[in-house]
């Protein structure tokens, strides 16, 4: 069950930039995702985030409109954070997870921005809008986890990609 996070505790922001636009059918694009904490207190100063996982949700696998690409899963993604991992879900490759590093159960997100790459993604052939889904784990006072999604979020119509 999806609860609400307090007012004063933003939903991270996400930006999703291909490396063409439009996103043209298929064509082989990069997928750059850009995750920042909006989150800040009454001085205007960022305060830290402390996240458990973000489950970001691109289908692939299917050639129907609501898929990105026909592949079974994104193969090539690239970072260069040490605070986290980003690896597929292995019983669904649309399923990307950005988790903290081996060893640890959560990461913070303050002042920077978390960025990777998916990289060399072959774009079916249907036309049409992929949908992006977004579950956020994000850790409260005394440990307590709460999953919000995009579908919390007044910015919910900036989560897809359009391909022509």
């Amino acid at each position: 069950m999806t609860q609400a996070l307090p007012d004063d505790y933003p939903f991270l922001a996400y930006a999703f930039i291909p490396s063409e636009e439009p996103i043209m059918v298929g064509d082989t694009i990069d997928l750059d995702v850009i995750i920042t904490n909006p989150y800040k207190d009454e001085e205007g100063n960022v305060k830290p985030v402390t996240i458990q996982k973000i489950d970001i949700i691109i289908l692939t696998g299917g050639e129907t409109t609501k898929y990105l690409s026909s592949a079974k899963t994104y193969t090539d993604i690239v970072y260069n954070d040490s605070t986290i991992r980003v690896t597929t879900n292995p019983q669904n490759g649309s399923d990307i997870l950005v988790k903290p590093p081996t060893g640890s159960s959560s990461f913070t997100i303050s002042n920077h921005s978390i960025t990777f790459s998916l990289n060399n993604i072959t774009v079916n052939k249907a036309m049409g809008t992929v949908e992006i889904g977004i579950s956020q784990y994000t850790v409260l006072e005394g440990n307590k986890v709460v999953c919000n999604t995009n579908a919390d979020d007044q910015d919910n119509d900036a989560y897809k990609l359009v391909k022509l």
